[in-house]
């Protein structure tokens, strides 16, 4: 390799890692937010959870011993929330790779394509 071809994949390089910082903030920007029982979640677009918040009515079943079920329901709404997310997101990354034409520029230049 070259000294020309190792600042140009140098370059290549930094593109990938700003293209990439872009992505992972889209992907916080991103949010969804799903509700079940009382209980609503909101999750970022990589899945992590964002908020979550619980009705008075929820917290009275757990008051009254109904324990699993609110359980039950809090993993359902946090995992909802979460899969709805990431599907946002892989919509929006198809969205942006059919206006692209499939390029994904600095990134896919690093594996060869």
């Amino acid at each position: 390799m070259s000294l020309l071809d190792g600042f140009k994949k140098l370059k290549e390089i930094k593109e990938a890692r700003s293209q990439a910082k872009a992505m992972e903030k889209m992907m916080q920007d991103i949010s969804a937010e799903y509700s079940n029982a009382g209980i609503t979640a909101i999750a970022a677009g990589d899945g992590s959870l964002k908020s979550i918040k619980i009705t008075p009515e929820a917290w009275e079943d757990l008051k009254k011993e109904k324990l699993d079920r609110f359980e039950t329901m809090l993993l359902n709404v946090i995992s909802g929330a979460s899969r709805k997310a990431r599907q946002e997101f892989q919509s929006t990354m198809a969205k942006m790779l059919m206006q692209g034409g499939g390029d994904m520029g600095a990134l896919s230049s690093l594996f060869g394509k």
